[in-house]
């Protein structure tokens, strides 16, 4: 047997508290969703070297661009250091994942 409630009559203020309060909802979520974006864009840039070492005739220069997917953010990074003796090294890694989570497992 198929039940079927009555259909309550809704005032227009009743529709409007109600779209009230869902706008407010989303609103929130969109606010913490942009903050963890700006959180993880933070610790992603901060955690990049700001200069890359060099060598009399190398010149070397990095370009950190984030995929298009996702949170225009992720897990890769790059860095460049001196050797003992006296040649360059360079790692880049990519930490699965372009996410919030994924930036902060690379720092």
């Amino acid at each position: 047997m198929n039940r079927r409630r009555t259909p309550r009559s809704v005032s227009a203020e009743d529709l409007l508290t109600t779209l009230q309060s869902l706008t407010a909802r989303a609103r929130r979520e969109v606010e913490f969703h942009q903050a963890r974006v700006e959180l993880a864009q933070a610790l992603q840039r901060d955690m990049l070297p700001a200069t890359l070492p060099a060598l009399p005739g190398l010149q070397s220069a990095a370009r950190y661009t984030p995929a298009r997917d996702g949170l225009d953010i992720g897990g890769d990074w790059y860095d460049g250091f001196a050797l003992a003796d006296g040649a360059l090294g360079f790692a880049i890694g990519d930490v699965q994942g372009h996410d919030v989570e994924a930036a902060a497992f690379m720092g």
